[in-house]
């Protein structure tokens, strides 16, 4: 992604006005996931459906997704935008 990339996030209807939430933005085929607390960090970047799916259900299970290995299918990137 490049650091000129705006990304627009969004969170849940159902996350009230709390700062412990998660926001999500649309990528090309996959999806962008970061912490509303710390969104100044960067974000996670999935590049593709099946990885994005595979750390939902992980999250759901209430546990940790592996980590990837050198794999760019998904690898935190840091959000460059002015």
């Amino acid at each position: 992604m490049s650091p000129s990339t705006r990304l627009t996030f969004r969170k849940s209807s159902y996350s009230a006005n709390e700062s412990a939430c998660v926001e999500v933005a649309d990528l090309p085929g996959g999806a962008a996931v970061r912490d509303t607390r710390y969104w100044d960090l960067g974000h996670l970047a999935f590049a593709g459906h099946a990885e994005w799916w595979a750390f939902l259900a992980a999250a759901r299970r209430d546990s940790r997704p592996p980590i990837p290995s050198t794999s760019s299918e998904a690898s935190p990137s840091k959000d460059w935008a002015d």
